[in-house]
């Protein structure tokens, strides 16, 4: 019974996504071929499958769909960054101080579905949303991003990420660099901690993580770039929890060494508002 609920909610969230997707194309106005420098935003969406794990600090993992997006250029009276015209690398900003949009989601967590948190609350899926600040030149990119959860854990994160970025050709944009990511104390309670209750009712003892460094990593993006604003993106990303986090019994339990990989169809698309 339980699988059956396990692959009922899988093929929602499907569905949910494959709608958003559709819907955004349906809604937004693409170019395919001609570049548009008086839109007000340019994005790009990704669609495709990734691995991950089951939960931050599980040591098994799992297949899900792959969707996310990446803002270009925005052009508004509150904020203007990016490139107005579509370039080769889907990820690129210009040189010099930029600012960006960031997002992140995470998935939820189900204990029913695993025997070692069996008696652990369950943790609702989360969407972060945020600002960044980076500077580009050449061939290095340094970012610091801070998000909160405006769905879900409702905390605050803070990540920094370096990237070497290589072309070594006008087709192919490599990157490859370190991560760090950051918690405050709701954060770290909301993935790490150990209540009273929760104790009592498992083999766990009460745990309360402190704010601070959650894990550190390094990840590597490759794009290939198609024809008519396509691009075809691999990613791969191992992090390893760090301090309270890896401290946790939900991942003394599991796996401190976490890993994604992902591939994906990235698509530009051009909005005038």
């Amino acid at each position: 019974m339980l699988r059956i609920a396990a692959r009922r909610q899988i093929l929602s969230r499907i569905q949910t996504l494959v709608f958003i997707l559709v819907f955004m194309t349906l809604i937004l106005h693409h170019e395919s071929h001609a570049q548009d420098t008086d839109s007000s935003l340019i994005f790009t969406g990704i669609f495709g499958l990734q691995s991950y794990p089951e939960y931050q600090g599980s040591s098994e993992t799992t297949l899900g769909l792959l969707l996310g997006l990446d803002v270009l250029y925005l052009n508004a009276s509150f904020l203007s960054f990016g490139l107005a015209d579509l370039p080769d690398d889907p990820l690129k900003y210009p040189e010099g101080l930029v600012p960006r949009l960031s997002f992140r989601y995470l998935p939820p967590r189900d204990t029913d579905r695993f025997s070692e948190l069996e008696g652990l609350e369950d943790v609702d899926f989360s969407i972060e949303s945020g600002i960044g600040v980076g500077f580009v030149i050449k061939d290095f990119e340094i970012f610091a991003d801070i998000r909160y959860g405006v769905a879900g854990h409702q905390s605050f994160v803070g990540e920094l990420t370096a990237f070497y970025v290589n072309h070594p050709n006008e087709t192919l944009s490599l990157r490859v660099g370190p991560r760090a990511l950051f918690g405050d104390n709701r954060y770290m309670n909301t993935y790490f901690g150990i209540s009273e209750q929760e104790a009592a009712r498992t083999e766990f003892d009460t745990y309360n993580p402190s704010a601070g460094l959650v894990n550190i990593g390094i990840e590597a993006i490759l794009t290939k770039k198609l024809r008519g604003g396509l691009w075809l993106e691999f990613g791969a990303v191992y992090e390893r929890l760090q301090s309270d986090a890896a401290a946790s019994p939900i991942v003394r339990s599991g796996r401190a060494d976490q890993f994604e990989f992902r591939i994906g169809l990235r698509r530009a698309y051009f909005l005038d508002f």
